[in-house]
């Protein structure tokens, strides 16, 4: 199972964080860890619905004269003319209130998607309903940040007492966009409440409305008993997501006791 901790509150470190353009094309910086929190899941959200609306949907073709459905067609559920998706280096250029996301919350929303997605359309033919559709930000502000695998990575937690730790999510201001006399690199410390060992964990996820953070581990294995000689088996179907490169892979094991 994941871990689920309390968020206690956040701190921020090193150079204002840019933030994009307003209307009048003046770049914004903040050092508020609270509205950069907020930017972090709004960004997060716009490249998830960036890649969500390049799905396709089903769409009816109605006879003008009787009104009738004759036929039915598939476009995209952003429209007939969006654009085709564009990489994380184009949506940075292009969107610049996502240029200064980390790439590690910005890289995660392409597995997330792409997983609601199919399990989304195993539901509707399961148990009906609609297609998986946008995210909204009136559901709830969160995002989802890979742990790298180095120790000046993104997502690393630190324990800093019994019950406390930190994860320090880290970043850098795009260039050209750095305030004049500061250095580019800044970090959001996350401080949060923990009542046991956090595990090896792929990923966090913030749930900023709710003020919680998850981690997102293996599961542990569940005994169970065997065949009635005294052998217990702990069988355990792990569905981890753990990054081998640019890819994502599944793994299933089983090990007796």
């Amino acid at each position: 199972m994941s871990q689920k901790v309390r968020i206690d509150g956040v701190r921020h470190a090193g150079a204002n964080v840019f933030l994009g353009v307003d209307h009048c094309g003046n770049p914004c910086w903040t050092r508020n860890p609270e509205r950069i929190m907020v930017w972090l899941c709004d960004g997060w959200r716009s490249r998830f619905n960036q890649r969500r609306e390049q799905r396709p949907r089903s769409t009816p073709i109605k006879d003008d004269a009787t009104g009738e459905i004759t036929d039915w067609t598939e476009e995209p559920l952003g429209g007939p003319n969006i654009l085709p998706l564009m990489s994380d280096s184009q949506a940075r250029t292009s969107c610049l209130w996502m240029a200064g996301i980390p790439s590690a919350i910005l890289a995660s929303t392409n597995r997330i998607e792409n997983t609601e997605w199919f399990a989304g359309l195993k539901r509707k033919k399961t148990s009906g309903g609609r297609v998986p559709g946008f995210k909204s930000r009136h559901r709830g502000l969160g995002f989802i940040c890979w742990r790298n695998a180095s120790k000046t990575g993104n997502a690393i937690f630190r324990k800093t007492g019994r019950k406390s730790g930190v994860v320090v999510i880290t970043g850098m201001n795009p260039t050209g966009w750095v305030k004049p006399g500061e250095k580019a690199h800044w970090r959001i410390v996350i401080h949060v409440r923990v009542s046991q060992p956090i595990r090896p964990y792929a990923s966090v996820y913030v749930d900023w409305t709710y003020r919680s953070l998850v981690f997102v581990n293996m599961p542990l294995p569940s005994p169970r008993t065997g065949d009635g000689k005294g052998i217990l088996t702990v069988a355990a179907c792990i569905r981890w997501l753990r990054p081998t490169g640019s890819s994502w892979t599944y793994r299933s094991r089983r090990r007796p006791s």
